[in-house]
């Protein structure tokens, strides 16, 4: 009984990394990779000289961060 407790979680937790991203219909795929792309752009014109990374890690956690860094892509520096 207990064998196959943990075989049931063990294809629960398969089942839910298969259905994680469910972005596979129609145009959303690549709806989304437009967004990915765009946020990818917007963290790597940020002036803060941590990796790119560490930026994504940051506007995850820290709400701050993450406004500042949506804010500079609402104004556009002047060139």
């Amino acid at each position: 009984m207990v064998q196959i407790c943990g075989w049931l979680r063990a294809l629960a937790v398969r089942a839910s990394r298969r259905d994680a991203s469910r972005i596979q219909d129609r145009n959303g795929a690549e709806n989304f990779a437009l967004l990915r792309r765009k946020a990818l752009s917007l963290l790597k014109q940020h002036p803060r000289k941590d990796s790119v990374k560490r930026k994504r890690k940051a506007a995850a956690l820290d709400p701050d961060f993450l406004a500042e860094t949506l804010a500079r892509a609402a104004k556009p520096e002047k060139v």
